[in-house]
């Protein structure tokens, strides 16, 4: 039987501190009796990231990965990454449609050695109430829901062996997610939920990150039936659920007629969203209070009113012309052009992956082409960047970037592979 092996896994911060370490378990690929293994830890353990170090999408320190007895040298990494396949919260817009996409991901050599073609994206996911229509709209009209079946019906048309699911049904309401997860009990899995009733109704195994004492991973017999565990679950507030926080006040903002809005039904309104049984057990994973969270985030403003309600409002950004330019280049190979960046007027910081920054310049040139006037020769050379910028996103090996920054404030939360110059 294929095993997907991890062995003292760990991952050593530019500070010197673990991230995690001496990761160890072992998930048999048994497609009669698929296993799911949940992964669970406190805010900066370190689990997306773990998911990522296991599909090769960034190194590691120490340790060893192997499937069926082979390590992703073996494989290849394109090959590793056809069968142990990472699915992020929050898939990258892409310029196009899901359907030119899925297209073009049929083509990948490594994906033309594994598909039977047997299943259908489109089929799959209409079966979790997405309208195949959807399929031939630009990514950047999609709803978060949207995209998030997309990458999960795409991820299961490639048949991994395994498929890495990071918060894949965080933006799905309730009769949807139970779809997705019926779907998904018939695949091996590694998942990362932050929903204990999810954990219980999935995972047959667990395994828990812990940067002061590594990692343990615990088995259980049957899917569905409570995980035994010494103490009780402790839920963690993610990065992912901040961002989508944030997304979810902008929305309620702009979607209303009055300029202040009242904090207490939005925390009661997000609590549910976001998997906790009630405010206060909300509260506990924000270690504060919902409005304590408000008065952090730098485009919110709250106000008290005369009964001590407490409403807030959320301030635009300024218009992208007001912007202040700053020389930020990023450099990724001679073959790349340079992709420059801008902060805003305000000063704040944009914080986002060098994947979803090269995303995002792909969306960008994609516009560039299809609306502006250009002669042949520079539209040529725009396309030829375009495909290069994508071949980026699915390289066979690591490769470095290097930052110009000469305003010195550039901040990485892992510098491997990257020189500030």
């Amino acid at each position: 039987m294929t095993i997907l092996r991890v062995e003292n896994l760990s991952l050593t911060l530019p500070n010197g501190s673990h991230l995690f370490s001496n990761v160890h378990f072992s998930l048999e690929l048994d497609k009669r009796n698929p296993r799911i293994l949940a992964v669970r830890g406190p805010s900066g353990s370190g689990k997306t990231t773990l998911l990522k170090c296991l599909a090769q999408l960034i190194p590691y320190n120490s340790g060893k990965i192997t499937l069926d007895g082979r390590t992703p040298e073996q494989y290849g990494i394109t090959e590793w990454r056809s069968r142990v396949m990472y699915v992020p919260q929050r898939p990258p817009i892409l310029p196009g449609t899901p359907a030119k996409f899925l297209e073009t991901v049929n083509t990948f050599a490594a994906q033309k050695k594994r598909q039977s073609k047997c299943i259908n994206s489109i089929d799959l996911a209409a079966g979790w109430n997405l309208a195949p229509e959807t399929w031939d709209k630009e990514w950047n009209q999609l709803s978060g829901g949207e995209m998030q079946r997309i990458a999960i019906a795409c991820a299961i048309s490639c048949e991994p062996d395994v498929l890495l699911l990071d918060e894949p049904t965080s933006a799905l309401d309730p009769e949807t997610c139970q779809l997705v997860e019926q779907s998904l009990k018939s695949y091996t899995c590694i998942w990362i939920t932050h929903n204990p009733e999810q954990e219980q109704r999935m995972a047959t195994c667990t395994l828990t990150l812990d940067a002061e004492d590594g990692a343990e991973f615990v088995k259980s017999n049957t899917m569905g039936l409570p995980i035994p565990t010494e103490s009780p679950i402790k839920i963690n507030l993610s990065h992912q659920e901040v961002a989508r926080i944030i997304e979810e006040l902008e929305k309620a903002y702009t979607t209303t007629t009055v300029e202040w809005i009242p904090a207490a039904p939005i925390a009661d309104l997000l609590s549910r969203e976001l998997g906790y049984e009630d405010e206060e057990e909300f509260n506990d994973a924000l270690g504060g209070t919902f409005v304590e969270l408000l008065n952090t985030l730098p485009n919110v403003q709250t106000q008290t009113g005369e009964k001590g309600e407490v409403r807030f409002k959320v301030v635009p950004e300024p218009p992208e012309e007001e912007w202040k330019a700053r020389k930020l280049t990023l450099r990724i190979t001679d073959q790349i052009p340079e992709l420059e960046f801008a902060i805003q007027r305000n000063g704040m910081k944009k914080i986002d992956s060098l994947y979803n920054h090269i995303g995002n310049a792909i969306f960008e040139l994609g516009t560039h082409v299809r609306t502006a006037p250009l002669s042949d020769d520079h539209q040529d050379k725009i396309v030829d960047c375009i495909t290069s910028l994508n071949d980026l996103l699915d390289v066979p090996a690591p490769w470095t970037c290097i930052v110009e920054d000469p305003s010195g404030i550039s901040e990485f939360s892992d510098m491997t592979g990257v020189e500030v110059a």
